[in-house]
């Protein structure tokens, strides 16, 4: 499993908010989404490339030594399967997380290569770290990265939107806060969409031994900014309740245009 050291520590790129405050930022950033930790085939996606190590090798550090790699330093990559290596061309680098097994892996991408030196026959290709939302180290994975613009209208409310759990929790934090980031059971199989907005709640419970019931009550408030076969993931936006855990009831509560 990935160790996410705490974002404090280092100058990775973070829009974390307040916690316990209610209407935070929407997750209007394409950058949210390609930060987004995702779930997919356990092992990780298919036809990835790989991080082969730095190209800064001196006699004071062996690059086979260092534990993880800065902002603006260049590595040597192979090209995931399909993708041809072009000066400016851009790519995510990712390291694995919690495995569900059969369900499939938690994919957490750790930063963005640019390409400075495209590898010519059987040579590496160079590329730069551009951005760091994690740790990044050698060995981990390359894959293509998406820069389609999140949806910009606001959606619109739906009453009997998709029912849903939250399977994961960023970090694996007691009580998340604004702008953390929770993968659901649903996926695109189900009908959800980047840009839906989902709310979590707890449901109407009834006191044991009465005919009394504790009404439905708002956890916290999420956009959806990644969606696969798999599950969808959602940004915290917006939060009542320090109770946003897994297993924790969601439903689709707003719909993208």
């Amino acid at each position: 499993m990935f160790a996410h050291t705490p974002r404090g520590e280092m100058t990775f790129v973070t829009n974390r908010g307040s916690s316990g405050m209610r209407g935070g930022p929407s997750a209007k950033s394409v950058h949210q989404r390609q930060a987004a930790p995702y779930l997919d085939r356990e092992g990780g996606p298919r036809g990835a490339g790989v991080v082969l190590g730095t190209t800064a090798v001196s006699n004071v550090i062996d690059a086979d030594d260092r534990a993880h790699f800065d902002q603006n330093e260049d590595l040597y990559i192979t090209m995931p399967a399909g993708s041809t290596p072009v000066v400016g061309e851009r790519f995510y680098t990712y390291a694995l997380g919690t495995s569900f097994g059969d369900r499939g892996q938690i994919v957490i991408p750790t930063g963005i290569l640019t390409v400075v030196q495209p590898g010519v026959g059987s040579d590496a290709t160079v590329a730069r770290i551009t951005t760091l939302f994690a740790l990044l180290d050698k060995s981990q994975g390359v894959l293509p990265l998406d820069m389609t613009p999140m949806p910009t209208e606001r959606p619109a409310h739906v009453d009997d939107g998709v029912k849903t759990k939250v399977l994961w929790v960023e970090d694996g934090v007691v009580l998340p806060t604004l702008q953390y980031y929770v993968v659901l059971e649903a996926s695109e199989k189900q009908g959800v969409h980047v840009g839906d907005q989902i709310t979590m709640y707890r449901p109407k419970l009834r006191v044991p031994e009465s005919s009394v019931t504790i009404p439905e009550s708002e956890i916290a408030v999420a956009d959806i900014v990644r969606v696969n076969g798999y599950a969808a993931t959602a940004v915290i936006v917006a939060s009542t309740q320090p109770n946003v855990e897994t297993g924790v009831a969601a439903k689709v509560t707003a719909r993208a245009p």
